[in-house]
């Protein structure tokens, strides 16, 4: 078992405050403060490892994202708006 957490390709500008799987696409989603990769591409919350470096996810999202979850190759997002929490199918 891992001792201590690795950065993954060049990272992300800030925060991550969520992960995710999708293991029947093998996919690492992670969402949180950041609006772009470590190497200045725009990621606005939201982003997936490609294997090689991080691309944003559909067009991302005006909000910090606070919850991922993925099932059945659909990835649900979670954020919140005006005080109250909304979960979302990307």
């Amino acid at each position: 078992m891992g001792q201590t957490w690795q950065q993954v390709g060049e990272g992300l500008n800030d925060t991550v405050l969520a992960l995710t799987v999708d293991s029947l696409q093998n996919k690492l989603y992670a969402g949180g403060g950041f609006t772009q990769t470590g190497l200045g591409v725009p990621a606005k919350h939201i982003a997936e490892w490609t294997g090689t470096n991080w691309q944003e996810v559909g067009g991302g999202t005006n909000r910090r994202v606070f919850a991922l979850f993925s099932k059945d190759s659909n990835l649900y997002v979670g954020v919140l708006l005006q005080g109250q929490e909304m979960c979302r199918q990307v």
